[in-house]
């Protein structure tokens, strides 16, 4: 298996594990960006993890960092440097909230790119749908 289907699978399994709490270390570092956007929604966010706690550590923040309930940020010292929600954190005037502007920004681009790779998918891809299905698919 590579890399990113290890890491489904490890994943499948956290999910299944007959537990209250999971620590997802670096869960979608291994696959694209369009298959660790579809696994974050699905899986952590999905109805199989409802009720569950989950602590995802993460460098792909800019997938993330909206839908957290709670945002720790650590710096490179380990120390905790700001907590809380996104709105929270991205009213809060500090020279942090600049930094999650632009992940928020980031991750807009993303979702509006893998929209936008999504419908091209549809309109080139076989079994004669055109142009104007994609565009349907894609709204």
């Amino acid at each position: 298996l590579s890399g990113g289907q290890q890491q489904r699978v490890a994943l499948a399994r956290a999910c299944y594990a007959d537990t209250d709490i999971l620590l997802l270390d670096d869960v979608l570092s291994a696959v694209d960006a369009h298959v660790g956007e579809h696994l974050f929604h699905k899986a952590l966010r999905g109805p199989l993890l409802r009720g569950k706690t989950r602590v995802l550590v993460t460098h792909q923040v800019s997938t993330t960092i909206q839908h957290a309930d709670l945002l720790v940020v650590l710096g490179q010292d380990g120390r905790v440097e700001a907590q809380g929600t996104f709105q929270d954190l991205s009213a809060g005037g500090s020279a942090f909230q600049d930094h999650l502007l632009g992940l928020a920004s980031e991750a807009a681009e993303a979702d509006a790119r893998a929209r936008t790779t999504s419908s091209l998918h549809l309109s080139t891809g076989g079994g004669g749908v055109g142009p104007a299905a994609a565009a349907a698919a894609a709204a």
